[in-house]
C-alpha cells in the first residue's frame, strides 16, 4: 500500500488508516469492490436491509471521527490530498446512506444485473474461479431480492420499469455472457434459482405500479442541494441556483457559437440562430446510420481519433486494449454509450470497451431514425472522443498506472474529474481541426458544441426537475428548442433526468473546473507543449479538479 508521498511516520500512520477505512468500505459494498478490480468479496451481494444500511453508516460515522483528527498539516502534499478524497467520500456515502437512502424508494439500487454481469463477463480470473462466485452470487439473489421488498416503499414509475426491463435480461445475460461458466459445478442450479426470484421479483413491481403513479421521481430542493455538495465538490457553484443561473447564461452564449459555426457548415447563410436546425439537420441526413452501421462507424471515428493524437502530439496515448460493442441489453436504460475500463486495482490484463446503445426494440421505425438522426455518423465520432480517445479510455488508463499513497483514489474515484476531461477532450480535439473521414472539421466542431449545449441543457433538467417541479412537456420543449435534440434522445434523456440525481451536472461542472485547470498550469509554464501540459493533469488519477490543483502545483 506504501506509494508516492511517504515522508514521514505521520504519513505512514495514515496509510494506516486509510487502509482500514477502504476495507469496511469495500467489504459492505461487494458491488463496487468488484468493479474496481479487488475481488476479495466477488461471492457475496450488500446487505442493503434497514439494519445493514444503519450498521454500515455507524462504522462510516466512526471512521469520520477518526479521519476528522488527522492533522493534515503533519502530512506530506500527496498524502494530504489522499486524505482530504478519503474524507469527502466518507461523507458521501455517509449521506447517501442515511439522507438520501435509495435503498428505501428505488428498485435500480436492488437490481444484482451489474454484479453478476462483472463476474460473467470480465475475464479476470479462470474459468473456475470466477464460477465459484458467480454461484455465491446467484445464490444470494432470492434472499437479496426478498429483503427488497420488505425496504422497498412507494418508488417511482419510471424506476420500476426500468428495474424491471434490466432484470429481464439477467438470464439472456448469462447465456451469452457465461456459457463456460454456466458448465461449471453447482452455477446452473443456482441460475434457476436465481432466475424464479427475479421472475417473481419482476412480479412484484408490476403489482406495485399502480400506487407508483403519485410518487414523484424529484428528490425536492433540500435533498438535492445536499446530492450537489456530497457529489460534485466543495465551490461555490454546486449552490442549486447558483448553478442554474450560469447554466442558463452559459446556454446563449453556446447556442450563438452553434449559430456561427452552422453558418459556416451551411456556406453563405446568415448566422442567426435560425440556421441551426436546418444545418444540424443536412449534417445528420449526410452522416444516418442504422443498426447494421453504428458499430463500424464508431470504430472509424476512434481510430481517426486515435490517429490524430499520435500526429499530433497532444497527450501520451497508452498502449491499450479498446474494443467498441453493442451494449448488453441488461446494461441498457440510463446511456446511450458508455467506457467499460478495468478498475484502478484490477491486476488482469482485460480490455476497455465502449458500449453502444441501439434504440430500444420496442420503438417504431420513425423514432428509430430519429435516434440515428441524432446519432449520426458526425456525433458519434465526436462521442467517440468523449468515450475513448482522448477522453475516458484513456484518462482512466493513465489513471490505473498513477502513483499514489495509499488505495484512496481507485476506490473513490472523482467523477468531476472523469467527466470533466472527457468533455474538456471534446473541446480540445474541435480546437486543434479534428476532422475525421466522415466530415470535415466544421461538422465535427458543430455536433461538439451540440454535445456542450447539451452538457448545460442536462444540468438545467436535473435542477429544475428535482427542484422546481418541471414537467415532462416543459423539459421537451427546452430539449428541442434550445438544445436541438431529436425525439428518440428526448425521451431518452428525459428518463435518465429522473432515473438520476446529480448525475447530470457533472459534465458541466467538471468541464469547467477542468477546463480552468488546464488552462492554469499552461499559463504558469508556458514553454510547456500540450503534451506536458496535458500528461500532467492526468499524472494523479481520476481525483477532484480542486485537490488536482493542489496535486500539480498550482496551489
Amino acid at each position: 500500500m506504501l506509494g508516492t508521498g511517504i515522508h514521514s511516520p505521520e504519513d505512514r500512520r495514515f496509510v494506516g488508516l486509510a487502509s482500514g477505512v477502504l476495507d469496511d468500505i469495500l467489504v459492505r459494498d461487494p458491488c463496487h469492490a468488484t468493479t474496481i478490480g479487488d475481488h476479495r468479496f466477488d461471492d457475496r451481494l450488500p446487505d442493503l436491509t434497514q439494519d445493514g444500511v444503519a450498521e454500515f453508516a455507524r462504522v462510516l460515522l466512526r471512521h469520520q471521527q477518526f479521519l476528522d483528527r488527522v492533522d493534515d498539516r503533519a502530512l506530506s502534499r500527496f498524502a494530504t490530498a489522499d486524505l482530504r478524497i478519503l474524507r469527502r467520500g466518507v461523507a458521501r456515502r455517509l449521506f447517501d446512506l442515511t439522507v438520501l437512502r435509495r435503498n428505501e424508494w428505488d428498485p435500480m439500487a436492488w437490481n444484482p444485473s451489474d454484479a453478476l454481469y462483472e463476474l460473467a463477463a470480465r475475464p479476470y480470473a479462470p474459468d473456475a474461479v470466477r464460477a465459484r462466485a458467480l454461484a455465491r452470487r446467484l445464490a444470494a439473489v432470492p434472499e437479496f431480492l426478498d429483503n427488497a421488498r420488505h425496504t422497498l416503499g412507494a418508488m417511482p414509475a419510471v424506476h420500476i420499469h426500468t428495474a424491471r426491463a434490466q432484470l429481464g435480461q439477467v438470464g439472456r445475460m448469462l447465456r451469452q455472457s457465461a456459457p463456460a461458466l454456466l458448465d461449471q459445478p453447482g452455477v446452473a442450479s443456482a441460475a434457476e434459482a436465481a432466475l424464479l426470484a427475479i421472475d417473481r421479483h419482476r412480479t412484484w413491481l408490476q403489482s406495485q405500479l399502480p400506487q407508483s403513479m403519485s410518487v414523484p421521481a424529484a428528490v425536492g430542493p433540500e435533498i438535492y442541494q445536499g446530492v450537489l455538495a456530497h457529489h460534485l465538490g466543495q465551490s461555490a457553484e454546486v449552490d442549486a441556483d447558483v448553478l442554474l443561473a450560469a447554466a442558463e447564461d452559459e446556454l446563449e452564449d453556446v447556442l450563438d457559437s452553434l449559430a456561427s459555426t452552422a453558418a459556416k457548415v451551411a456556406r453563405g447563410t446568415m448566422a442567426d440562430r435560425s440556421v441551426i436546425p436546418d444545418t444540424l439537420a443536412a449534417v445528420g441526413r449526410r452522416g444516418l446510420l442504422d443498426d447494421t452501421t453504428v458499430l463500424a462507424a464508431a470504430t472509424a471515428g476512434l481510430r481517426a481519433a486515435t490517429d490524430f493524437l499520435a500526429d499530433h502530439g497532444l497527450v501520451t496515448v497508452p498502449d491499450l486494449d479498446l474494443r467498441v460493442e453493442t451494449m448488453p441489453p441488461v446494461r441498457r436504460g440510463i446511456s446511450v454509450a458508455y467506457c467499460d475500463a478495468p478498475g484502478g486495482l484490477e491486476r488482469a490484463a482485460l480490455p476497455t470497451v465502449i458500449g453502444i446503445a441501439p434504440p430500444p426494440d420496442s420503438w417504431e421505425a420513425a423514432r428509430r431514425e430519429s435516434y440515428y438522426g441524432e446519432y449520426n455518423r458526425h456525433l458519434l465520432a465526436d462521442l467517440m472522443v468523449h468515450e475513448a480517445m482522448p477522453g475516458h479510455a484513456l484518462q482512466l488508463a493513465c489513471a490505473r498506472s498513477a502513483p499514489a499513497p495509499t488505495d484512496t483514489r481507485s476506490v473513490m474515484p472523482s467523477g468531476l474529474f472523469i467527466e470533466g476531461w472527457a468533455v474538456y477532450a471534446e473541446e480540445m480535439m474541435a480546437d486543434r481541426g479534428f476532422a475525421p473521414a466522415a466530415g470535415g472539421a466544421g461538422e465535427l466542431r458543430l455536433q461538439q458544441l451540440k454535445m456542450r449545449l447539451r452538457a448545460v441543457i442536462n444540468t438545467i433538467l436535473d435542477i429544475r426537475i428535482h427542484t422546481r417541479g418541471m414537467t415532462e412537456a416543459e423539459a421537451r420543449r427546452l430539449m428541442a428548442t434550445k438544445g436541438f435534440q431529436e425525439d428518440g434522445e428526448i425521451t431518452v434523456k428525459w428518463d435518465r433526468a429522473r432515473l438520476t440525481c446529480g448525475e447530470l451536472p457533472t459534465y458541466y461542472i467538471g468541464y469547467r473546473q477542468v477546463a480552468a485547470l488546464t488552462a492554469d498550469l499552461a499559463a504558469r509554464n508556458p514553454t510547456w507543449t500540450d503534451r506536458q501540459v496535458h500528461d500532467t493533469v492526468l499524472s494523479q488519477g481520476s481525483v477532484p479538479p480542486d485537490i488536482a490543483r493542489s496535486l500539480v502545483g498550482l496551489e
